[in-house]
């Protein structure tokens, strides 16, 4: 009977897609990043396009119900994009990077906040 003994071989890299900034920092203790994600921009883009029809009404009403000028009016219908802006904004601050041992939430732009979470002390 002859023994053997498994050895695991190097994870592969994860695809580049898109920005591969988040995906090529060298982990500490020489940990293997399974994948890095940033949430999703669906509810974002849906909020620009509320924002665009809202501002299309505004400027329709604005401009052929009162005397102010239709200059005027696109700069206030252009002023609703602000919301989904600030959203967009706040979600592109936010990884999530899974590596071999832990979960990693990074936040912030200026003042950046990383958490940590060990995965043994994840439970399903």
């Amino acid at each position: 009977m002859e023994t053997r003994v498994a050895v695991r071989s190097p994870a592969p890299s994860p695809p580049t897609t898109g920005t591969p900034t988040l995906l090529t920092p060298a982990a500490p203790d020489d940990e293997a990043i399974v994948f890095a994600i940033t949430p999703t921009l669906l509810f974002v883009k849906g909020g620009y396009a509320l924002a665009a029809a809202a501002a299309l009404l505004i400027v329709a009403l604005i401009a052929g119900l009162t005397n102010i000028s239709v200059l005027i009016a696109i700069v206030i219908g252009l002023l609703l994009f602000l919301v989904p802006a600030y959203f967009h904004i706040r979600q592109k601050l936010v990884r999530y990077t899974l590596t071999d041992t832990k979960l990693e939430v990074a936040s912030g732009l200026v003042a950046s906040t990383t958490r940590n979470v060990p995965l043994r002390r994840i439970r399903t």
